[in-house]
């Protein structure tokens, strides 16, 4: 239940949705975003998704209230732990809240000294502040967990994942109240949750009411290179440092000839999504037992080769990736584009090389030659192999060993000029290998 979905915006757009939001008749709360005097927002390291997703729910009930209803019969606490959970930053009350509503079970606010108070029930509905202190100035992540312990359903809260504890709640074994107790007693015994209400002022953002465990655990840190790959939640692009839920469903995205990996700074991080070997396309949940960086990556394929001819894979990677063919292409293929590769060329080319001038001093023993190509498209100082040169006196005796291999230097060269030495003969052949 995203807070995207309540109905008026900051921009005066007035755009309605159908969200079931119940709102008091002078209610003002609004959509604002990173550019509305939002500095803690937009500086801070919330919200989780990072600058793509830059409103919050900016909350101004006046005197009454503004209600996200939980969607069919609610969520039942006697079926499993209920978790509210959001990101909130808390505007003090002066004077302290009236509660009158007797099916209100949990409330949570700052005091005018910045204390967090739980409203709570036991012998009767009462407010306990507790020792924790919040800046009204900082984003906070609030949650709240409703059980049911001993028969009683209970609720418990945590502030950016640690435990708040307090002398007027229960510990699990049902002794208490007493010092470090954490399981506050609902003020009301009916245990469905059937919506959450705000009143006052303050800020919030992705507001969720989940039954599921993972909602507790605090969000995961994800560590990417953007250069090679996109990471993607709920349709937008996530920017490296930015967080997710622990499982949360995220789709990896890597680059032609790049193969994804997820793993973690420790062993309890796990992703359910397709990685290794030649996957550069992937989807699925990222979990973890508590906090932690969840690292994603990607590398240049292993163990590709061109056709049967074995040759550098980043080389071959951006060869193919500039042509727009893939390892499976190449590997098909590449027997008939060996030469458009090393020639860095595109396919089907079908270029050849040729000496298209020469000068020979017998005196000296060298000759000078000129190396050129069928085809304007290669050029000299951006091949993928290498241009080497041999001399021979008898062609029936066979060429040897080059007698030099040479890489041009000459930006955009369409040619090579080499003086060669020509002790070993006066027949040359130049070749790209």
């Amino acid at each position: 239940m995203p807070v995207a979905s309540y109905k008026t915006f900051y921009d005066g757009s007035g755009a309605v949705t159908g969200a079931v939001w119940l709102a008091s008749e002078n209610d003002a709360s609004k959509l604002v975003g990173a550019d509305a005097g939002n500095v803690g927002y937009a500086a801070g390291p919330r919200p989780m998704y990072g600058a793509a997703i830059d409103r919050v729910l900016e909350l101004d009930t006046g005197v009454g209230s503004l209600t996200r209803r939980i969607s069919d019969n609610g969520l039942d606490c006697c079926d499993g732990p209920v978790y509210i959970d959001m990101l909130t930053q808390f505007v003090p009350f002066e004077e302290p809240p009236v509660i009158t509503d007797s099916s209100t079970k949990f409330a949570v606010y700052l005091n005018t000294q910045s204390n967090l108070v739980v409203y709570h029930g036991d012998t009767a509905a009462t407010a306990s502040v507790t020792d924790v202190t919040l800046d009204p100035a900082s984003w906070y992540r609030l949650s709240i967990r409703a059980d049911v312990m001993f028969s009683v359903p209970c609720g418990r809260v945590y502030i950016d994942g640690s435990l708040v504890t307090s002398s007027a709640a229960y510990f699990p074994d049902g002794t208490g109240p007493g010092l470090g107790g954490f399981l506050f007693p609902l003020a009301s015994e009916e245990t469905s949750i059937q919506a959450v209400s705000f009143a006052g002022n303050g800020r919030i953002d992705e507001f969720r009411v989940f039954d599921n465990d993972l909602i507790f655990y605090s969000p995961l840190l994800l560590s990417f290179d953007d250069t090679n790959l996109d990471v993607v939640f709920a349709g937008q692009a996530l920017l490296p440092g930015d967080m997710v839920d622990n499982g949360a469903e995220i789709s990896i995205l890597a680059a032609d000839w790049y193969a994804i990996s997820v793993t973690g700074d420790c062993p309890c991080v796990a992703y359910s999504g397709p990685v290794g070997g030649r996957v550069s396309s992937s989807t699925g949940v990222v979990t973890a037992g508590h906090p932690a960086t969840v690292e994603i990556s990607a590398s240049l394929y292993t163990n590709v080769t061109l056709g049967t001819n074995v040759v550098e894979v980043p080389l071959l990677a951006s060869w193919a990736r500039a042509n727009h063919k893939t390892a499976d292409d190449v590997e098909t293929y590449g027997n008939d584009w060996l030469d458009d590769y090393l020639l860095n060329v595109a396919p089907e080319t079908d270029a050849e090389i040729m000496i298209s001038a020469i000068s020979y001093d017998a005196a000296a023993g060298v000759a000078a030659i000129t190396v050129s190509a069928s085809s304007s498209d290669v050029r000299f100082d951006r091949l993928n192999g290498v241009l080497a040169v041999y001399t021979c006196a008898e062609l029936g005796a066979g060429w040897g060993e080059p007698i030099g291999e040479y890489r041009v230097g000459v930006e955009g060269a369409g040619e090579a000029s080499l003086i060669v030495n020509c002790a070993a003969g006066s027949f040359i052949k130049a070749v790209i290998k």
